[in-house]
């Protein structure tokens, strides 16, 4: 098999695999994007319960351990914002759970906020980000679109390799004389070029959420 041949191939594979994955890294990456400012956008939705007075400091790690958690409570993570009122916690699954409970709280009482608004909103986001909110089925669905994505940037890599990799030029910027199918294939490429990193990283650490043979 030449090396025509081989990158014929591996062309057309390139190519089924996005149009398969597509729909699916879209809505991975658009509910990941928005999850991942989780915490600035309930501050939006729900007004600060405490101004963050000069002669006040939010509470340290051990307090919110200390006021938060139950007795047999094992914290996943804390987030917060510096200057901000809220804080978020989230609590350890328990066995046989997929995720833990996540609570908003405030930094400097150590209050949990009932309900707050927008909270079902993004626990429908990460559903939808883990499993496409299909349950078993759409988790096996997210971690194959996963295992593409690693394929994609790979692939994507050999066939967009120039003959004279070593001029940044031809790897990160468009050559505006292209008209028509060429300047599309050659605006797709330096795109992908920039985000590959990104896309790399979102491969690799999705995966791990994903198998339990990557762990």
């Amino acid at each position: 098999m030449g090396p025509a041949l081989i990158r014929g191939s591996l062309f057309q594979l390139h190519s089924l695999l996005g149009l398969a994955a597509g729909l699916v890294l879209v809505v991975l990456g658009v509910t990941g994007a928005l999850y991942s400012f989780q915490l600035e956008l309930l501050e939006l939705l729900n007004p600060p319960p405490t101004a963050a007075a000069p002669d006040r400091r939010p509470l340290t790690l051990p307090e919110v351990r200390q006021r938060l958690l139950a007795p047999g409570q094992e914290l996943g993570f804390v987030s917060s914002m510096a200057g901000e009122g809220y804080g978020l916690l989230g609590l350890a699954p328990a066995s046989g759970q997929g995720r833990g409970e996540v609570l908003l709280f405030d930094r400097y009482t150590g209050e949990v906020l009932k309900a707050p608004r927008g909270q079902a909103f993004f626990r429908l986001v990460l559903d939808l980000h883990r499993s496409l909110a299909l349950g078993p089925v759409g988790k096996a669905l997210t971690g194959a679109a996963t295992l593409i994505l690693l394929v994609l940037c790979l692939s994507g890599l050999y066939l967009r390799w120039p003959r004279q990799a070593g001029r940044w030029r031809i790897w990160l910027t468009l050559d505006w004389a292209r008209r028509g199918r060429s300047f599309h294939w050659d605006l797709h490429a330096v795109a992908g070029t920039w985000c590959l990193l990104v896309y790399l990283l979102a491969a690799l650490t999705g995966l791990y959420w994903s198998y339990d043979w990557y762990r």
